[in-house]
């Protein structure tokens, strides 16, 4: 019609009125058309904002809400019942289930269009929201039907139907929300999502048992469909109005994707991925197994006599398992690793199976409640094997999403994720046709034996097991073989004491619920004495904290962590030059003996202020590596803080660096700082002698002068030189024995002076009686010829040298330096 009054225009004819408001229209839409689509190709071409993505999360977990009421409404137990109701058989049950499963062969091709739409929104809105409509359906029959198992054959249809639909678009939903939230928070933010959305579950369920178990129209729910009716009505509304919220969920898609190349390639692409692989086997087998657990509610109806509302009381406690578990669980999740996590909810769940075996006859009356209702002991007992059990079950279900995301790249993940849905769901769709074959095969047969408690064994028993074997003996080597991540705790440390498992979840919720300064600076103390490696990545964050409490105990806890990345943590705010806690971050490297500490200390030394200094040479002595004996020596020449100067004395004498006797000696004798001259003093004690024993001797000897720890050392060189005292060198043992005797009498006399001398005369005699040296030698010449051939023996004379030249106030503890020196080289020299 345009093209027609442009020729109109073009030969001079005028327009209506009505026809110029054609034009007018026509061209104002194709305006707001073109602006639209210029606006979504802008925000598919940027990121989203911070607030853009909290607020579509935050969308999202509201829509999940209501899509998790529409799946406990629709899929679990009403429709497990509901077929029940209309007598289907076994394996029409099973295949319900089973189709389901089945279905997701669907994500394949839909993930190929998905890749290749302009919108993965639309294209999902275009799948899900019919696939909610149908369930509008089973309303009609419920409300004017009357029970036949055609119904029930009438019903897999329709669950097949929307199974296919919901399958079509599962991969590119869960593409959009791996895109959506960011990778460091997305195990806290599924368990967030899946704590919420079972709290739905669990209204929903009591809504579901109350409506079944309600009398409609005075007959009662034996007798008529209604409240199914009503429960599938309220199911398609919900469902319904979760597919429209959704659409409020921003999609962060880039303006294209790249395409894998050939379909082949596309689908091969993610299994080149070994841990993709072990990840989708592993978790097909699990729900493979999984499916063997599908008849209990239809157990307990035909076995057990339970009502529908005590199923519903099973189905509730579940869901508040798993409402309690998933706020545990997003505090933990991220920090102890998905697979560790995995890995043992593998181990621990099938456990609780064994409660459908210890379960006990009879019923119980629950005094408790209110109305005190008489029910089935085995649905008491399993109302609280399901809540401990959710925990577990529903923690896989958060680990399986995270470790498939986490096992694929962005550019091919919709593919990926619809590759893995539809493997999982092909192998596990043999599970409920399994199960539906054992309860006809096995439904009514009397087994030889009862369970511990009396209970009758049944073929739900018999699925029990195999659920347990299966999960333990395929299911869990398969998962085992996903590499684990470099900041995952291992499996071990979660094995063996339980007490101690409890005390680490504790410490992480904690740690993550402190808001004030002293809770959270002793949570992270508490973290850092148990060495909780998985909150590493918190505690960097917590290195900018407000508090100077925090920071310094952040600091400290990440140094006892001492693993790769919390010494690079710390390394990288030490190289920080606004950081104001260098002097406590060094501090806390001094135990984490690593080549790079060294290299960031030694390159910090320089320009660092007093305190650092200090800090920096004690770190460097506790690393042990001779690069830093030198830089040390500098700081020892040219300091003149008595700090530094004790504390590269220290370090110096850790490394073993005997030429440092020559700088530290004149500094002991030159300073007038009392406890710098002992520190000192101790520095060149361990250099001349076994590290430590300078120290105990000094510190015994000042609590009793001329004691046992004098005496001991006077001891060692009296029986070094009585070793010689008949033989080859029985001269120059006699003189070193009356050398000792004077010098013992020399030093508890106080006479200090002379014990010098003697000292030197003592050192010269036990040289020549251990190497057999001639005592008749010059007496430069003699030392000249042991200092030539001993550093250790050079270095001690020279001590005693420069002390008798020194001119100063002599101390006691000059006195046991030599001592110590002597002791020390004859215990090395003296021989057998």
């Amino acid at each position: 019609m345009l093209a027609r009054l442009r020729r109109r225009q073009l030969q001079g004819q005028g327009w209506t009125w009505g026809e110029e408001w054609v034009v007018f229209l026509t061209k104002g839409l194709a305006c707001v058309t073109r602006q639209q689509k210029s606006a979504l190709r802008e925000q598919r071409g940027r990121r989203l904002t911070p607030a853009e993505t909290k607020r579509g999360m935050i969308v999202n977990i509201a829509a999940g809400a209501l899509g998790q009421a529409w799946v406990a409404l629709a899929l679990s137990m009403p429709l497990t019942m509901f077929f029940e109701r209309v007598g289907a058989s076994g394996l029409v049950i099973g295949l319900s289930a089973t189709v389901q499963n089945l279905a997701m062969i669907m994500q394949i091709p839909a993930a190929l269009f998905a890749e290749r739409v302009s919108s993965r929104k639309k294209f999902w809105f275009s799948i899900a929201f019919p696939h909610r409509l149908l369930w509008f359906i089973p309303v009609f029959w419920a409300f004017f039907a009357t029970p036949d198992p055609s119904i029930g054959r009438a019903m897999l249809v329709l669950v097949t139907i929307s199974s296919l639909m919901a399958s079509a678009c599962t991969a590119s939903w869960y593409s959009w929300m791996m895109d959506l939230v960011p990778e460091r928070i997305r195990g806290k933010f599924w368990a967030l999502r899946q704590s919420v959305t079972m709290a739905a579950n669990l209204v929903s369920m009591v809504i579901a048992g109350w409506l079944l178990d309600a009398s409609w129209g005075g007959r009662a729910p034996g007798e008529t469909m209604v409240g199914f009716g009503l429960v599938f009505l309220l199911a398609a509304i919900l469902g319904s109005t979760d597919i429209v919220l959704h659409m409020a969920v921003p999609d962060p898609q880039g303006p294209s994707r790249k395409s894998t190349g050939r379909f082949w390639q596309s689908l091969l692409a993610p299994f080149r991925n070994r841990d993709f692989l072990w990840v989708t086997l592993a978790f097909g087998v699990w729900n493979f197994s999984l499916g063997f657990l599908r008849f209990s509610d239809v157990y307990l109806k035909r076995e057990c006599d339970a009502l529908y509302s005590h199923l519903s009381a099973l189905a509730i406690s579940t869901a508040i398992g798993c409402v309690v578990a998933s706020f545990i669980w997003s505090k933990i999740m991220d920090r102890i690793g998905h697979r560790t996590v995995c890995v043992l909810m593998f181990i621990a769940a099938p456990f609780f199976g064994l409660g459908w075996l210890l379960a006990p006859v009879g019923s119980y009356q629950l005094m408790f409640l209110p109305g005190q209702p008489v029910v089935p002991g085995i649905i008491a007992v399993m109302c609280v094997v399901n809540f401990l059990s959710a925990a577990f079950y529903c923690c896989t279900g958060l680990a399986q999403i995270t470790l498939c995301s986490a096992t694929t790249v962005k550019e091919n993940r919709t593919m990926a994720m619809a590759l893995h849905w539809t493997a999982v769901g092909v192998m596990s769709a043999a599970g409920p046709v399994v199960g539906g074959m054992v309860m006809d095969a096995l439904e009514g047969a009397s087994f030889p034996f009862r369970c511990p408690f009396g209970l009758p064994f049944t073929y739900h028993q018999l699925l029990v097991l195999m659920h347990i074997l299966v999960g333990w003996l395929i299911a869990l080597p398969l998962l085992k073989k996903v590499r684990s991540h470099h900041q995952e705790l291992p499996v071990s440390t979660f094995l063996g004491n339980p007490l101690r498992v409890f005390g680490m979840i504790q410490n992480i919720m904690l740690f993550s619920g402190a808001t004030s300064v002293q809770d959270r600076a002793r949570a992270i103390s508490q973290a850092g004495n148990r060495r909780l490696t998985y909150i590493v990545n918190d505690l960097r964050d917590k290195l900018a904290d407000p508090s100077m409490l925090v920071r310094e105990e952040t600091v400290a806890a990440l140094g006892r962590i001492a693993t790769s990345e919390a010494v690079q943590a710390l390394l990288q705010k030490l190289a920080d030059p606004d950081s104001d806690l260098d002097s406590r971050i060094v501090r806390a490297l001094r135990t984490c003996r690593r080549p790079e500490v060294v290299e960031a200390l030694l390159e910090k030394l320089p320009s660092a202020d007093s305190e650092t200094k200090r800090e920096i040479a004690l770190a460097l002595g506790c690393q042990g590596d001779r690069r830093a004996a030198e830089p040390l020596l500098e700081l020892l020449r040219h300091s003149d803080s008595a700090q530094v100067l004790a504390s590269a004395g220290e370090a110096l004498a850790s490394l073993g660096e005997i030429k440092a006797v020559y700088d530290l000696v004149p500094r002991m004798l030159a300073t007038k700082n009392p406890m710098l001259r002992r520190s000192l003093a101790v520095a060149i004690g361990d250099l001349l002698g076994r590290h430590g024993t300078y120290y105990a001797l000094l510190t015994q000897e000042e609590r009793d002068q001329g004691g046992e720890a004098f005496s001991g050392c006077l001891k060692v060189l009296h029986s070094a030189t009585q070793k010689h005292a008949s033989g080859r060198s029985r001269e120059h043992a006699q003189a070193a024995l009356r050398y000792l005797e004077q010098l013992e009498e020399a030093y508890l006399a106080g006479e200090l002076a002379a014990c010098v001398g003697l000292l030197h005369d003592l050192a010269l005699a036990m040289a020549a009686v251990c190497r057999s040296q001639d005592l008749k030698l010059e007496r430069e010449a003699l030392l000249d010829q042991l200092v030539s051939q001993d550093e250790h023996f050079s270095a001690g004379v020279w001590y005693l040298k420069q002390l008798a030249g020194s001119g100063v106030e002599l101390e006691q503890a000059y006195i046991l330096l030599g001592i110590h020196f002597l002791r020390r080289w004859v215990e090395k020299n003296a021989g057998p």
